[in-house]
């Protein structure tokens, strides 16, 4: 009773495989995000209708980002937030939407981070608060935004040697898969919660599995 999808290509394009993040509002609309690695130039796109014959093609320069840290989108209903590292490598940046992409405020600085960020994930839940994860080598913090503010960054209860990828989705609880190494030196995909008060009080990390 599974479905299994059939996909099919609708673009090839020229742009280098990097860091990039990608989103669908509630619209239907296609928000996506790239770091260029020649330039380390920060490009968003909106395609309001994807689909065959779509043109996939157009981006728009957002300024200078860090050359080293992966970049997030994050979308319910019309909201899109944007997250990424500037150019000192340790300060994460946010941008909102309320139009599914259509337009962005400006840059808010976040946190900055003790050394150079590597990987982001951000998601909010259905109260509108947004969670911004973020890895510092072995290390993952969690910062939240309620009411418009950003609060002070919590490290989680658990450990790896380094980090390599992180993902996030609210269900519930802050959902969260992790790419890395542990303490002796195996490659391993994780995944955990950061609780939101469904299976885990607020802020409370499960193990790593």
């Amino acid at each position: 009773g599974v479905a299994r999808l059939n996909w099919s290509r609708l673009y090839t394009g020229s742009e280098a495989d990097f860091y990039h993040a990608t989103v669908m509002p509630q619209d239907g609309s296609l928000v996506r995000a790239r770091v260029a690695p020649s330039s380390y130039q920060l490009y968003l796109q909106r395609v309001a209708n994807p689909g065959p014959g779509s043109d996939f093609s157009q981006w728009t320069a957002m300024g200078s980002v860090s050359a080293v840290s992966g970049i997030a989108l994050a979308s319910r209903a019309s909201s899109v937030l944007l997250c990424y590292v500037g150019t000192d490598q340790q300060t994460i940046y946010a941008r909102d939407s309320s139009d599914s992409g259509a337009t962005f405020g400006d840059p808010v600085a976040v946190v900055t981070a003790p050394a150079a960020v590597g990987w982001l994930a951000a998601a909010l839940n259905p109260s509108g608060v947004a969670a911004l994860f973020y890895s510092v080598g072995g290390n993952v913090y969690c910062v939240k935004r309620s009411g418009g503010t950003w609060g002070a960054p919590a490290a989680w209860s658990n450990s790896a040697a380094s980090i390599s990828g992180l993902a996030c989705v609210h269900q519930g609880d802050w959902n969260l898969a992790v790419c890395g190494r542990d303490a002796s030196d195996n490659r391993k995909l994780w995944s955990c919660v950061c609780g939101d008060g469904y299976s885990r009080d607020p802020g409370v990390w499960s193990a790593l599995e």
